[in-house]
């Protein structure tokens, strides 16, 4: 049997048997930022599709979800929507769709993704930390959701299965849209990421430290770093072998560009600076720390004009926001150097 049908025929049980019991599991969509999105590459059954989903929380208390479906072997492409809303008891259901291919099952199948991956992150999301695997067990196979609770969306970087070691579905592409930007979803790509030999070396000169004044922080940095305003804060730079090989901030959580509201927990803010971020990020590489005064994170970005990889480093304090970003051939040089800075915060 095609993994890929009977994926999909068991999905389908699934996704509308386990909605029927899932008060005891209950939660609405508010974990997906407005205007969130994700793609992933799915794999499963023999089959190469790009799957994406853009959320919107409408004023009805509905969430409408745009979605597209790309086979990567024919080119062709779907794209519809459909609109979900939590009834009594914390059940979703679909309560309006646009364009849904019902004829055209592998196109459809984002539907049926959907509401599982919403069900099992609405069952398991309090035992999800920054490294967790779950188990979905099945009659004649188990898949695995690999976790972290920063990443987009439903939060798993991918999906193994233990039968089916091909059948991988791995998330790709994320970020933030406007709803005045919708459109820019449906020219996504599959983002590529090839982790080339490292260059070799990377030598920062000696010179003299100071500290720098960033608001009601400060921070020591040597005279290898240009300090200049901007946004109404100030920025330091540094180049050696580029005209901007780093760039170096600490910025309130009002600042112009960071703008977090209190409401949020810790953790959804650094999420938030994730996302505003991720464009061309290899989530793959996304590590999170607790460190002695704030949660920081680290990821990895493709530069599509230099073809280099940046490594960038958020981290967050009580009122503000420390960010790096370098080469990653350079932070993989002078990590010791880089660190040395970031530890100096105050």
């Amino acid at each position: 049997m095609n993994s890929f049908k009977k994926i999909f025929t068991l999905t389908a049980v699934l996704a509308f048997t386990l909605v029927s019991s899932l008060s005891v599991f209950a939660r609405n969509f508010d974990y997906i930022q407005q205007g969130e999105y994700a793609y992933y590459l799915d794999y499963r059954g023999g089959n190469a599709f790009y799957r994406g989903y853009l959320v919107f929380h409408m004023d009805d208390n509905t969430t409408q979800v745009i979605s597209r479906a790309v086979d990567l072997k024919s080119k062709k492409s779907m794209n519809y929507v459909f609109v979900l809303k939590e009834e009594q008891g914390g059940m979703p259901s679909i309560v309006n769709e646009k364009g849904v291919p019902g004829d055209s099952p592998l196109f459809s199948q984002n539907v049926v993704d959907f509401l599982n991956f919403h069900i099992m992150y609405a069952q398991n999301d309090t035992k999800i930390g920054y490294n967790t695997s779950l188990n979905d067990d099945w009659p004649d196979y188990t898949q695995v959701y690999h976790y972290n609770k920063l990443l987009p969306m439903f939060r798993f970087l991918y999906i193994s299965n233990d039968k089916y070691p091909m059948a991988d579905y791995r998330l790709n592409r994320a970020g933030v849209l406007s709803a005045k930007d919708y459109k820019a979803f449906f020219k996504m790509q599959p983002a590529v990421f090839k982790h080339g030999k490292q260059k070799a070396g990377y030598s920062i000169p000696d010179a003299a430290e100071q500290t720098v004044e960033f608001g009601s922080h400060s921070v020591i940095l040597d005279q290898n770093w240009k300090v200049s305003s901007a946004n109404g804060g100030k920025v330091a730079s540094m180049g050696i072998v580029s005209d901007l090989d780093a760039q170096f901030s600490v910025k309130p959580l009002s600042a112009k560009g960071v703008d977090l509201s209190s409401q949020l927990t810790k953790e959804e803010m650094l999420r938030t600076l994730l996302l505003r971020s991720a464009d061309n990020a290899d989530f793959s590489t996304l590590k999170v720390s607790n460190e002695d005064n704030g949660l920081a994170l680290s990821i990895e970005t493709f530069d599509e004009s230099s073809k280099v990889f940046n490594f960038s480093y958020i981290k967050l304090l009580d009122d503000a926001v420390v960010n790096l970003t370098t080469f990653d051939f350079a932070y993989e040089a002078q990590k010791k150097y880089f660190k040395k800075i970031l530890n100096s915060v105050k």
